[in-house]
């Protein structure tokens, strides 16, 4: 099924899927204020694993962020 993508946030799991692209909307209109952990992590079928993290400290809860893990 080629890789799988997952995405969490404050160790929550948002999303996964499979394929070559994962997206995910994050309503943060009911999301407390202040610092957050988003990671994206994909694995493929022969096990091989890498992830990727940002602390988002910014305005979460106060107006929307755009933000893109490369």
């Amino acid at each position: 099924m080629g890789t799988t993508h997952m995405l969490y946030i404050d160790g929550v799991p948002k999303a996964t899927g499979t394929g070559s692209t994962l997206g995910y909307n994050w309503n943060i209109r009911n999301v407390e204020a202040g610092a957050h952990l988003i990671q994206a992590m994909v694995k493929d079928t022969a096990g091989n694993a890498s992830s990727s993290s940002v602390y988002e400290g910014g305005q979460i809860g106060n107006r929307v962020r755009d933000k893109r893990i490369e």
